[in-house]
């Protein structure tokens, strides 16, 4: 069978090209600087606004339907400080 692949970008790590009307329009370049708008990691803010985006970006029915497309890989970027142990 063919590889068919599907990129998850934005959903567990935001970049302001692909969350504009959030990030690029306040000038926050980053998912740092977005969450340090919102009151950082733990401000209730913050903690709300990526608690929707996660739960809002990609649903069930989005996996869904990718699976009746035929998608056979999908990529999912997250960040890289994510794999650092602090």
């Amino acid at each position: 069978p063919p590889f068919i692949g599907v990129n998850l970008g934005g959903w567990l790590l935001v970049e302001e090209w692909m969350w504009a009307s959030e990030m690029m329009t306040k000038d926050i370049l980053d998912e740092h600087g977005l969450i340090a708008a919102h009151g950082g990691p733990e401000g209730k803010s913050a903690i709300k606004l990526m608690q929707d985006h996660w739960d809002t970006f990609v649903t069930e029915d989005d996996l869904d339907r990718i699976q009746e497309f035929g998608v056979t890989h999908v990529r999912i970027p997250i960040g890289w400080w994510l794999l650092l142990d602090y």
